[in-house]
C-alpha cells in the first residue's frame, strides 16, 4: 500500500504565503462519493473506490417483473415472471427459453426438488404447480388461498408453502398430501428459509416478525423488527440468519405497491372481518422509513448490519465467499455486507429493482424488474472503471492545485486522475477538455490559471482479473481570486459620544479550539461564508467627541484593516487622520478643531491576509461630520415684576446648529425646562417668554441656560427687583 502523500507544498509554492486563505475540496466518505457518478467501480462504506465485479447481461425478457429464481442439478436456472405468468429456462450455456406459460396468472415463487422437478406458486388461483423436466405441468397442491409468497423444501423432501390473507404455513408430502402446519398471528408470511435441522423460519407482514417453527409444528417469534414487512431471509454456513425488513408500521397493514405503480388509494370503509385483505404482490414500495437488514445469531442475539433511508431491499443471498448480498430498488443497486460494519456498493442494473438473487458456486444470477432482465454477477473484477465527481463551485475564479489521494496499487494495476475546468455550472459550456493530472505533480498546472468550477475523474484499471487498485480521500487545494473588500455603510456617529473600544486584557488565557462535526451520515458542511450582520458599536458620552462608523466585509474572509483621512468643507486635499484601525468605528476629540463641516474617507484593505502586490482595498466618503465647540448666545435677557409673578424674556442664538434645550432657575431652585414662544425647538435662534410662579420678597435672581446638540452650553442671569408699593 502506498503511503498517503503529503499535501504537496512545492505544487503550491506561489500560494505558500497565502496558506491561511488556501481551501480544500475533499471527498473522503461514502456520502461524498455518492454525489458523483460511478461506472464499473464499487464503493465501500469507508469511502474507498475499487474496481467492480463483472456484471454481464444474460437475457432481456419480455416481462416487466421477474419474481423468483431457482436452479436444478444440471445447472439450469429457472426464473418466474408476472403478467403473464411464465417460467424461463436458462441453460448453463445459451439463451433463455420459455419453459412454462400461464397467461392469466402470476408466478411469485418457484423451487426445485431432488428430481429436478419445478414447483411454481401461482396467483390468483392459489395453486402450486409441479412441472417435470420435459415441461409437463399439473396442480400439485392447493392450500385454499389465493396468495402464495414463498416455497421451500426440507431435508425430507417436504414442501412448505407460505401464504397470505391468513398468514398460514402449509406442509406438503412428496405425494401431494398437505395440511396446515402453522397458523401465524400475522396477515402474510412473505419469506421462507429452512436450516439443516429442518427448522422453518418465516418473515411476516404487518408487524415485521421472524417466526421460528420446529419440525413438530411448534413455533414462536424469534425476532420482531421495527419495520412493517420482512421481505427476504437468508442463512449462511455458520447458522446466522439474515433478514431484510422495510416500511413503517401503519394502521392499515397488507397494502403493497407493485414496482413502477402509484401508491394505493385510501382504504375503503370498514368491511366485515371475514372479508379478504388487499394482498401484497411484492415487497412494499412505501419508501418512508427505508430498509434495515439484521443478523440473528444461532444463540438468538441480533444486530442491525445495514440500513438505508432510500434503498428498498427485495432479496438476499449468500455468495460463494460467505458474504451477504442485497438486491434493492428503486435504483437497481446491489450491495455486499462485509465484516466489522462495512458494506460495499457493487454496482447497479439499468432496471429499477433487483428482485431475486441466486448464488451459485462462483457466480450469482440476478433477476430484475422494470424491466425484466437476467444478469450474471461474476467474482472477477472488470478491467477498468471510473468515478466522475460532481461539479464543484469555488464561488469565484480560483487557482487550483493538483489532486492528492490515498492509493493502493498492487502490481499490474493503475490509478489515473483527470481534471477539467470552466466558468459555468454546465460542463458542456466552454469547459476545458479532460486532462491527465498526476498526483502531486507541481511541474504542470492541472488546468487553466483561473477557473471557478472544477470536475475531476479517477480511472482505475488492472490487467489481472483478481486484482484491483483502490483510491480514497481525494482532495484538491484551491485559492479563490482575491476580491476587494466591500464597505456597505458609512455614517457619522452621534456628536458628544466616544466609541468604546474593547479593554486590553493582560496575558489572556488561551481558549480551546472548537470544531463542530456534522452528524454521522451527513455530508461535510460547505466552507463558511462571511456573516452579513453589521457590527454594533457601544458609545460613551464625552463632550467634543465626533466620529464615524462603517460596515465592511470581505468575500475571501480576509482580515481587514482601515485608514481614515479627513478634509474640511472648502479643502481639496485629504489629510491622514488615523491608520491601522481594526475596528469598524473611530472617534476623536474635536475640542481644538475649528467649527465647520468635515468629510472622512475610509479606506479598507485586506493587506493583513495578502502579500504586497496582491492586497486590495476599497474606499468610501462619509456624509458631513459637523464640529461645533462654540456655545450659543443668550441675548436680551430681561425680568419684569408683575404683581406676585416675574415675567422673563430672552433670546438664544447659535451660529451653526439648532438650539436643543433651554432651562431657568429662580433663586437657585432646580432647573426647569422652557419651551420657545413657537412651542417647537427647531431653529438656531429662538425666543423665550415665561411667567414665574408667585414670589415674595424684594429681590430675585433669575438664571437661564441653553445648549445645542453638541452639548455646548451658555448661561446668563438677571436680578429682578419688584417695584416699591404705592403710598396710601
Amino acid at each position: 500500500m502506498k503511503p498517503f502523500p503529503l499535501l504537496l507544498a512545492a505544487s503550491l509554492l506561489s500560494l505558500s504565503v497565502l496558506a491561511e486563505s488556501t481551501r480544500f475540496w475533499e471527498l473522503n466518505s461514502y456520502f461524498d462519493f455518492g454525489r458523483g457518478s460511478l461506472e464499473g467501480l464499487s464503493l465501500r462504506s469507508d469511502g474507498t473506490l475499487r474496481l467492480g465485479p463483472r456484471f454481464d447481461l444474460l437475457q432481456d425478457t419480455e416481462a416487466s417483473y421477474l419474481w423468483d429464481l431457482a436452479a436444478d442439478s444440471r445447472g439450469n436456472v429457472f426464473v418466474s415472471t408476472g403478467s403473464p405468468g411464465r417460467i424461463y429456462k436458462l441453460p448453463p450455456n445459451g439463451p433463455a427459453t420459455l419453459f412454462l406459460e400461464k397467461p392469466d396468472l402470476e408466478i411469485h415463487a418457484i423451487t426445485v426438488d431432488r428430481q429436478d422437478r419445478i414447483y411454481a406458486a401461482a396467483t390468483p388461483d392459489g395453486a402450486v404447480y409441479r412441472i417435470t423436466p420435459d415441461g409437463q405441468s399439473a396442480v400439485f397442491y392447493h392450500p385454499g388461498t389465493k396468495y402464495i409468497w414463498a416455497l421451500a423444501f426440507d431435508s425430507k423432501d417436504r414442501l412448505y408453502v407460505a401464504t397470505g390473507d391468513q398468514g398460514a404455513l402449509y406442509r406438503v408430502d412428496p405425494n401431494g398430501e398437505g395440511k396446515l402446519f402453522f397458523q401465524s398471528p400475522e396477515t402474510h408470511i412473505r419469506a421462507l428459509v429452512i436450516d439443516r435441522q429442518d427448522n422453518v423460519y418465516g418473515g411476516t407482514d404487518e408487524n415485521g416478525m421472524i417466526l421460528r417453527i420446529r419440525p413438530d409444528g411448534q413455533g414462536a417469534v424469534l425476532f420482531e423488527s421495527p419495520k412493517k414487512e420482512v421481505t427476504a431471509l437468508a442463512l449462511d454456513s455458520l447458522g446466522n440468519l439474515y433478514a431484510a425488513a422495510v416500511g413503517e408500521k401503519r394502521m392499515n397493514p397488507g397494502q403493497f405497491i407493485r414496482p413502477g405503480t402509484a401508491p394505493p388509494a385510501p382504504p375503503p370503509p370498514p368491511v366485515p372481518q371475514q372479508a379478504p385483505r388487499v394482498p401484497p404482490t411484492i415487497a412494499t414500495m412505501n419508501l418512508s422509513g427505508g430498509s434495515e437488514v439484521y443478523r440473528i445469531r444461532p444463540d438468538g442475539s441480533s444486530q442491525r448490519v445495514w440500513v438505508s433511508r432510500e434503498d428498498i431491499v427485495y432479496c438476499l443471498a449468500i455468495n460463494s465467499q460467505g458474504k451477504l448480498l442485497l438486491g434493492t430498488g428503486n435504483q437497481g443497486k446491489i450491495f455486499e455486507i462485509e465484516a466489522d460494519g462495512l458494506y460495499t456498493y457493487l454496482g447497479r442494473s439499468p432496471s429499477l429493482q433487483v428482485t431475486a438473487l441466486l448464488a451459485g458456486k462462483q457466480d450469482v444470477v440476478v433477476a430484475t424488474s422494470n424491466a425484466g432482465r437476467l444478469y450474471r454477477l461474476r467474482p472477477e473484477f472488470v478491467s477498468q472503471g471510473s468515478f466522475t465527481s460532481d461539479v464543484f463551485d469555488a464561488g469565484r475564479s480560483s487557482r487550483w492545485g493538483s489532486p492528492q489521494a490515498k492509493q493502493e496499487l498492487p502490481p499490474e494495476t493503475a490509478v489515473r486522475f483527470e481534471t477539467r475546468f470552466g466558468n459555468s455550472s454546465n460542463p458542456g459550456l466552454s469547459w476545458s477538455p479532460w486532462k491527465d493530472t498526476h498526483l502531486g505533480d507541481s511541474a504542470a498546472s492541472p488546468g487553466p490559471s483561473r477557473a471557478r468550477f472544477l470536475q475531476w475523474k479517477v480511472v482505475l484499471s488492472s490487467t489481472r482479473a483478481d486484482r484491483t487498485p483502490a483510491a480514497s480521500a481525494v482532495r484538491i487545494a484551491y485559492l479563490p481570486n482575491n476580491v476587494a473588500p466591500v464597505i456597505e455603510e458609512l455614517q457619522p456617529t452621534p456628536p458628544g459620544y466616544r466609541v468604546q473600544t474593547a479593554p486590553v486584557v493582560a496575558q489572556p488565557q488561551p481558549q480551546p479550539r472548537v470544531l463542530v462535526l456534522p452528524p454521522f451520515g451527513s455530508p461535510t458542511p460547505p466552507p463558511p461564508v462571511p456573516a452579513r450582520i453589521p457590527p454594533s458599536a457601544q458609545m460613551i458620552g464625552e463632550k467634543a467627541y465626533v466620529g464615524v462608523r462603517w460596515w465592511a466585509y470581505d468575500e475571501n474572509d480576509d482580515t481587514l484593516t482601515a485608514s481614515l483621512s479627513i478634509r474640511g468643507e472648502n479643502e481639496k486635499e485629504w489629510k491622514l487622520l488615523k491608520d491601522g484601525i481594526s475596528d469598524m468605528a473611530y472617534s476623536w476629540d474635536s475640542s481644538s478643531w475649528p467649527d465647520g463641516n468635515y468629510f472622512v474617507k475610509v479606506i479598507v484593505s485586506d493587506s493583513p491576509s495578502n502579500p504586497p502586490g496582491e492586497a486590495l482595498s476599497t474606499s468610501r466618503e462619509s456624509p458631513a461630520v459637523e464640529v461645533d465647540n462654540t456655545p450659543p448666545e443668550i441675548l436680551d435677557l430681561k425680568c419684569i415684576a408683575q404683581g406676585k409673578r416675574l415675567a422673563i424674556r430672552f433670546r438664544a442664538k447659535d451660529r451653526q446648529n439648532a438650539i436643543q434645550t433651554a432651562e431657568y432657575s429662580l433663586d437657585g431652585s432646580p432647573w426647569k425646562t422652557i419651551l420657545p414662544v413657537t412651542g417647537l425647538t427647531d431653529s438656531s435662534e429662538e425666543e423665550y417668554a415665561l411667567e414665574s410662579e408667585e414670589v415674595s420678597g424684594s429681590e430675585h435672581t433669575v438664571a437661564v441656560r441653553v445648549s445645542d446638540r453638541f452639548q455646548n452650553v451658555a448661561a446668563g442671569k438677571v436680578v429682578c427687583n419688584p417695584p416699591s408699593p404705592s403710598p396710601r
